[in-house]
């Protein structure tokens, strides 16, 4: 049986360095075009080092993750009756959401590539050499979110949303299946201060789940290697 070193050695190594083909290719270009238009070729060289350069530390980055992240399989922190609150939990556009089926047998390999390739300015990452877009509406999607950051609520609608039993439910979702409950992350980003006003107000339609869960798994991507435990 292989160490774990030694599988991390060979991960790290299987692993393509996306778009470093490509640049080689137009660095080459702009070297020859540089015969016949001025100031090309430095330009492009300068793009594809800075390129190579984050190849390299996405590279470094990885090594580490392979070693040292473990992901956690999502698991509420207690059961919550949904079906007696089907109506605005509809409303809100979150019914479908609270009843996915998380998988419980989690890639930590594929995990570490995503996050050690992440690029804020390309809104993606690779993932063995494929390109995964990694924005908020794509996490809307996969997570069967509502895409409108403020939903349009019928009168009779609105009166589910007002109740006190309706607020303090929604806090009870927040509290369990939404907020990480480390120590960093009750520093109370603006965010979650932002949140926890509108459900005081009970203007629950306010709520923008996916920015919220946007914001902690892009806190998350874009933290350095000593990353450690993962909720997934």
């Amino acid at each position: 049986m292989a160490s774990p070193d030694l599988e991390a050695s060979d991960a790290i190594d299987q692993q393509p360095d996306p778009s470093i083909e490509e640049d080689e290719t137009d660095a080459a270009q702009a070297v020859t075009s540089s015969n016949y238009r001025r100031g090309g070729g430095p330009k492009k060289k300068k793009g594809f080092l800075k390129k190579r350069k984050q190849q390299e530390k996405s590279r470094e980055k990885l090594e580490v993750l392979l070693k040292t992240l473990k992901p956690i399989p999502f698991v509420p922190a207690k059961a919550l009756d949904f079906s007696r609150h089907e109506k605005l939990l509809k409303t809100l556009g979150i019914w479908e959401f609270l009843h996915l089926e998380f998988d419980q047998n989690i890639r930590q390999d594929l995990v570490a590539n995503l996050v050690a390739y992440y690029s804020p300015e390309s809104r993606c990452s690779y993932v063995n050499g494929s390109r995964v877009n990694v924005t908020r509406a794509d996490l809307a999607r996969a997570l069967k979110l509502p895409k409108k950051k403020v939903i349009v609520v019928a009168e009779e609608e609105r009166e589910v949303l007002e109740r006190d039993e309706s607020a303090k439910f929604v806090d009870e979702i927040l509290e369990t299946w939404v907020l990480l409950h480390t120590d960093d992350m009750w520093i109370m980003p603006v965010e979650v201060v932002e949140w926890g006003r509108d459900v005081k107000e009970k203007k629950l339609e306010k709520l923008d789940w996916a920015a919220l869960l946007w914001f902690m798994v892009e806190k998350e991507l874009k933290a350095g290697p000593e990353l450690g435990s993962w909720k997934i």
